[in-house]
């Protein structure tokens, strides 16, 4: 129960912030997403755990986008990737990660290098498969990549 209401806290002040563009109300979400992540973890409920992953992970990428981090862009995508994974597609929610994920890799790619994007899509290579599907290569800024040995 607390853990859904820091959820709904979290939501609120991530909402409120991006209409705002308040850096501080961002900062405050993130930490609130993390202390709910304390208590429903993916062991104990994988559909709300991958949800506030999402949630997070979003608000991650709102405050890289204010405060330019590589930290924080990678955090994101790895919560992007975790929420994904765990809801396989299947439903309207992993649809929508799945278009996150992808815009989020072609981001990383433009803002970060190419090189840098390639490393971390070979590292996740075997979850990104699971997720887009067997023959996915990554996203098409870095073109055709091989998969790792």
């Amino acid at each position: 129960m607390w853990a859904t209401a820091c959820e709904n806290l979290a939501n609120a002040l991530r909402n409120l912030s991006v209409r705002e563009e308040s850096s501080e109300g961002l900062a405050e979400a993130v930490r609130t997403y993390r202390s709910a992540l304390e208590e429903i973890t993916r062991e104990k409920n994988p559909f709300n755990w991958a949800i506030i992953q999402f949630h997070l992970a979003l608000a991650l990428t709102t405050v890289e986008k204010l405060n330019p981090s590589l930290a924080l862009f990678e955090e994101s995508l790895t919560c992007y990737l975790n929420a994904a994974s765990e809801l396989k597609l299947s439903n309207r929610h992993g649809t929508e990660m799945k278009g996150h994920l992808d815009s989020s890799l072609t981001v990383y790619g433009d803002r970060w290098g190419h090189d840098r994007l390639d490393g971390w899509v070979q590292t996740n290579l075997p979850v990104l498969r699971e997720i887009f599907g067997a023959n996915y290569e990554g996203p098409s800024v870095i073109g055709t990549l091989t998969p790792p040995e």
